[in-house]
């Protein structure tokens, strides 16, 4: 048997951002990004969040938690994970934010100055010339204890694994 909800209408905004709709993997939650002035907000389940220049939104696979990336101005982004902001870099990686098969890790590239590093639960790992992002390079979930993603030192590109503990 069909279960039915009735239609909610929620507030109006100048607009939705283009691809930001989303559905958790168990369809019971809802985001998207809405934009009023020139600011942006995530809204999750009909709930406004804070006001942001852009906003990426993302669902773990257990629907459960809800990550997304934002610009604070020229050069400032921040990853809020649970409603709660990560430090601000001057670059975060894009495509790159990425939790694992069991919703325990979220990973990220990000920069304050020169160095990339991969961002693993808020803390930074080891410091790359680059974090390949383009081109199909992204970070990659091969269990959910271990990842590997793709980075640079002079000429050479490297493909980087990493267990987690």
């Amino acid at each position: 048997m069909l279960s039915t909800r009735a239609a909610v209408s929620g507030k109006a905004y100048d607009g939705i951002g283009k691809g930001t709709l989303l559905f958790s993997l168990d369809s019971q939650r809802v985001a998207y990004a809405a934009k009023r002035g020139s600011k942006w907000r995530a809204v999750v389940d009909g709930v406004e969040g804070r006001e942001y220049d852009s906003i990426s939104v993302l669902f773990s696979p257990d629907s459960q938690r809800l990550a997304y990336a934002v610009a604070l101005g020229e050069a400032k982004q921040v990853v809020v994970v649970d409603g709660r902001a990560s430090k601000i870099y001057r670059d975060l990686k894009v495509g790159t934010l990425v939790f694992s098969p069991d919703s325990r890790w979220l990973v990220y590239g990000a920069r304050l100055e020169k160095p990339w590093t991969v961002v693993l639960n808020g803390q930074e790992g080891k410091p790359y010339e680059n974090l390949i992002s383009l081109g199909g390079g992204r970070i990659v979930f091969d269990a959910p204890d271990r990842l590997h993603y793709l980075v640079t030192r002079g000429q050479d590109i490297y493909v980087v694994q990493e267990r987690l503990k």
